[in-house]
């Protein structure tokens, strides 16, 4: 592969323990890897995944290739993995290496190595309030001044991160996550009226709390209504409820009777609730673009998104996709989600058009090549 031409094909490394195949509960940078590396395989390139786990061993998913290297101790365990892939890089068995921010220290420091900037502890710390964990925010300066390339999956994220991190005018790439268009697709004969769905991390910063003290406002007016929360539970301090059980002590019976903690659930039953839902609400505090927004969008249904970080980034002007809400305030949370419910014509309006943002935007086959012209650009052998 060393040496790959325009429109030869590529060999594309990923560092990401949170792979689905290595990791039954994943994150969103799990679900793009997978995404990304099976289009990539798809379209005739070569992908593996290299990750941490309890054991070494090697697997498939699909024509991905699965690398897990046994955790040890962290620093161990950071030195193995970046001889791996430096022998990977060197002897061309991969040409490009990528990983998140998390675990980039474990890249090999040389050309051929990308961040992708999902959402680093820089990025977090200046965005909301929290603890700043020293050891993190170094070992993500090392990783980024090591990395041959970067890129963020939103110009909010790359704007944020290069302030917090004083990056100058060091290029970012923009590339946004992709959506699988034919697993997240319009049904609307499925539509529920009434019906309002999240999916995400049951958590304070996904905007949880607020979107369930919103449906005392939205049930005054729309006795009918009913809100669906599809994602894990996030466990808190030692000593803490979980938020879930948290906020079903606050609500009234007759409210927590209308709201539905369903946990996790597959991929496949997620498209199926956002399809079926009159209404997609996503008030999350802060993210670095949200993939649930593209998913919902390419299900064809309006979505309540924060005003703030990304969310006007993803979801366009206000009121052409879904409209826009103060994600601290369940008044206005609840106002936006109304607005949808009263009006079933303007909604799907707003869903049809989300549709079509979702394809033309950020769609699985324009944001793969995207992807595969920015490789190009940092091969390890060009």
């Amino acid at each position: 592969m060393a040496g790959a031409g325009s429109g030869d094909p590529i060999s594309v490394g990923f560092l990401c323990s949170e792979y689905p195949a290595f990791m039954a509960q994943h994150g969103g940078i799990g679900s793009f890897v997978q995404t990304i590396a099976r289009a990539l395989v798809d379209d005739g390139h070569r992908a593996s995944v290299f990750g941490f786990g309890a054991a070494d061993g090697q697997s498939a998913d699909g024509g991905v290739q699965l690398h897990m290297m046994r955790r040890e101790n962290p620093w161990s365990s950071m030195r193995a993995m970046q001889v791996r892939l430096g022998h990977a890089l060197a002897s061309g068995a991969i040409d490009v290496a990528e990983s998140a921010e998390a675990e980039a220290h474990c890249l090999p420091g040389r050309p051929g190595t990308i961040v992708r900037m999902h959402g680093s502890h820089h990025f977090w710390c200046a965005t909301l309030p929290q603890r700043r964990r020293y050891t993190r925010l170094l070992l993500e300066q090392f990783a980024i001044r090591r990395a041959g390339g970067l890129c963020a999956v939103s110009q909010f994220a790359a704007d944020v991160t290069r302030r917090a991190m004083h990056l100058g005018r060091r290029p970012i790439a923009v590339l946004s996550n992709p959506v699988d268009t034919d697993t997240f697709a319009p049904a609307p004969a499925s539509v529920v009226p009434g019906t309002v769905f999240f999916a995400g991390a049951i958590t304070e910063k996904k905007g949880v709390r607020e979107l369930c003290a919103g449906m005392e406002l939205i049930l005054r007016r729309h006795p009918e209504a009913q809100l669906s929360l599809a994602g894990r539970d996030i466990p808190g301090p030692p000593g803490t409820a979980l938020l879930r059980e948290a906020i079903e002590r606050t609500l009234a019976p007759a409210v927590r009777s209308r709201i539905h903690f369903l946990g996790p659930r597959p991929r496949s039953e997620v498209s199926q609730l956002m399809a079926s839902a009159h209404v997609c609400a996503f008030p999350s505090h802060m993210e670095t673009q949200g993939i649930v927004l593209l998913e919902a969008m390419a299900s064809g249904r309006p979505v309540v998104a924060p005003r703030r970080g990304p969310g006007p980034e993803v979801l366009g002007p206000d009121g052409e996709c879904g409209l826009l809400a103060d994600p601290t305030d369940p008044t206005d949370i609840a106002a936006k989600i109304c607005a949808l419910l009263d009006d079933s014509q303007a909604a799907q309006r707003m869903g049809d058009r989300g549709r079509i943002r979702a394809v033309e935007q950020f769609g699985l086959p324009t944001c793969l090549e995207r992807n595969v012209a920015f490789y190009r650009q940092h091969l390890h052998h060009k």
